[in-house]
């Protein structure tokens, strides 16, 4: 059963619970955490790094280029963030942990990427222990990713699977298994295509509002879902204490898809319901899947969140 990084909340939802699995019943073993490697962000060329900025944005003094300062990012995406969450499902209990990263900002053209991750590892009664990570590069304006990899490891197989998305829904897919040489193949979506990841910050960029109904295309390796969301408001957070926490709550359901959007009898919808902050970070604080044996919740644990400083203009001499 894969548990999966929670830190890609949906990539839970789709790939660990959606897919049959009847595990014999023994003792649940205990799941040793341990700390995810570093991000390292794809190398790119100094003209890639370097800010394209229309002439506008450009005001010349006394020899002297005034590069203006960049639009703020939106709170969710602005900074760097880790978020650390528990998986249990049921009375089974603890499933796994996962965690989510916002890391780096760095410019594509004219285009800014921001960076993040999420990492997650866990067994269901000692059973198909897995690691899992999706890295995500989600243009901030489009709020699609440009590009996306989601690697994992289970008993003794690496399977990785990249994502292109040189435009909304023109996407290239790889998967390489082992070190078995990679296929690959192409295909156009009428509507741009998010890994999990970049789901996630898609919802906490731009949540639909109370009775607003959004629906995207969902990458989980090769797997594609059509996710449906809907608003349902303000409403209190489910909790194990007296303590009572308004949150933001969204009813979604998982529908799985085949390349050409036809349904996937091979694989199970799932409903689901998503929690984000009040705030203007709208951080995911739960997610719960109904299952026959009980819920599987992933909930938030703790977060630190690092603002970005304030973005001054650059100077630069004129040639």
């Amino acid at each position: 059963m894969d548990v999966v990084s929670a830190a890609a909340l949906l990539s839970f939802v789709l790939s660990s619970f959606c897919q049959p699995s009847a595990p014999a019943p023994v003792p649940a073993a205990a799941v040793q955490p341990t700390e995810p490697p570093p991000f390292v962000p794809a190398p790119t060329s100094a003209a890639a790094r370097a800010p394209v900025l229309p002439i506008h944005a450009v005001s010349v003094f006394a020899g002297v280029h005034r590069v203006a300062a960049l639009p703020p990012l939106p709170a969710p995406l602005s900074g760097h963030e880790v978020a650390h969450y528990r998986i249990r499902y049921g009375i089974l209990g603890g499933l796994g942990e996962a965690r989510l990263y916002v890391e780096d900002v760095r410019m594509d053209g004219e285009r800014r990427l921001v960076a993040a991750r999420g990492w997650g590892q866990g067994s269901l009664l000692g059973f198909g222990r897995m690691e899992k990570k999706v890295e995500t590069a989600l243009d901030s304006g489009a709020l699609t990713p440009r590009r996306w990899t989601s690697s994992r490891k289970k008993d003794g197989k690496d399977i990785t699977v990249s994502g292109d998305q040189p435009a909304a829904g023109q996407v290239a897919i790889t998967r390489r298994e082992g070190t078995n040489a990679p296929s690959s193949s192409e295909l156009r979506l009428a509507e741009p295509a998010l890994d999990p990841v970049g789901l996630l910050l898609r919802l906490r960029v731009t949540p639909p509002a109370p009775g607003a109904l959004l629906a995207l295309n969902v990458f989980d390796g090769g797997n594609l879902w059509r996710v449906f969301l809907r608003g349902a408001g303000s409403d209190a957070l489910p909790s194990g204490d007296s303590t009572t926490t308004r949150a933001l709550r969204f009813d979604g359901r998982a529908e799985p898809v085949s390349w050409s959007g036809q349904p996937d009898p091979g694989r199970t919808a799932r409903s689901f319901v998503l929690w984000l902050s009040s705030d203007d970070t709208h951080m995911p604080l739960r997610l719960s899947v109904p299952l026959p044996l009980g819920e599987v919740v992933a909930e938030l644990v703790a977060s630190h969140r690092t603002p970005a400083p304030p973005q001054e203009p650059a100077l630069s001499r004129r040639p």
